[in-house]
């Protein structure tokens, strides 16, 4: 359910030979396809909402997770203060924070 405090959209996706990936997104942009250029994203409900949480519980998912998309400012922003993304290697369209990590 979603409330003021739970704006964060998460899908966890199963592959047998290539484990699991993370989807995060803001919740505010589930719906929405953003165009930069040559560049463009959906953000659908189907690849990124399974269920919304909020930012300490995306905190646990990103700590448990190694393969992760993560689109949305909040989302970002979160793990930017974990030491996980930096600006230098995060795509941004339409000035929307765009990146993969991969922990190894």
């Amino acid at each position: 359910m979603l409330t003021e405090k739970k704006k964060i959209a998460i899908k966890i996706h199963s592959h047998p030979e290539e484990g699991e990936v993370l989807a995060v997104a803001d919740f505010t942009l589930i719906g929405k396809t953003l165009n930069e250029g040559e560049f463009e994203l959906k953000i659908s409900q189907r690849f990124y909402c399974e269920e919304t949480i909020d930012e300490k519980e995306l905190q646990e998912k990103l700590e448990e997770n190694t393969n992760i998309n993560l689109v949305g400012k909040k989302a970002f922003t979160v793990a930017q203060k974990m030491g996980l993304v930096s600006e230098k290697g995060t795509k941004r369209i339409a000035g929307i924070p765009y990146t993969c990590i991969y922990k190894m």
